[in-house]
């Protein structure tokens, strides 16, 4: 963080996605309370058969598969599957989001596995919202522009936050 910081003080933003994304949503509260990689609400993937997947690394499971080429519209799609519990009670999901759709339905590394990638996730945010101030400043002052900091740039169902 400090390194990131240092260089946004010179006008140079390092491309690392989780702190882009964390200090965007802070600043914007753009997509606020949705995953920042938009899987499952406003990005989705395509398979070669035709089916729609709201997230693009889980294929084989039941819960991703959200319609097809044939019979879903877009309608039907937008918002369709989002994270559940633990996350909509968690005081940084308005930041994180839920992390990630695929981790949050399958909870593969059980609800103790879980619970240890919150932490880091809350831990990371936490460590960017000391330095908020000094980012708000460097905005402010012209140093770097809001649009440095977006991320991802456009919608691509790229994991934001790790």
């Amino acid at each position: 963080m400090d390194l990131w910081v240092s260089e946004l003080s010179r006008g140079k933003v390092l491309g690392i996605a989780p702190f882009k994304g964390i200090v965007y949503r802070l600043l914007t509260g753009y997509r606020n309370k949705l995953l920042p990689c938009g899987s499952g609400i406003d990005a989705f993937a395509i398979t070669t058969d035709g089916r729609i997947l709201a997230c693009p690394i889980a294929p084989e499971y039941n819960f991703n598969m959200i319609g097809d080429l044939w019979s879903s519209s877009a309608k039907d799609l937008y918002n369709s599957l989002r994270v559940d519990e633990p996350c909509l009670s968690c005081n940084y999901f308005g930041v994180c989001g839920g992390r990630c759709l695929f981790a949050n339905k399958t909870m593969l590394w059980g609800r103790r596995g879980f619970e240890l990638i919150c932490e880091s996730v809350k831990y990371l945010v936490d460590s960017i919202r000391e330095y908020m101030p000094i980012i708000k400043n460097m905005l402010d002052s012209g140093v770097i522009s809001l649009d440095m900091l977006r991320y991802p740039p456009y919608l691509n169902s790229i994991e934001v936050i790790p």
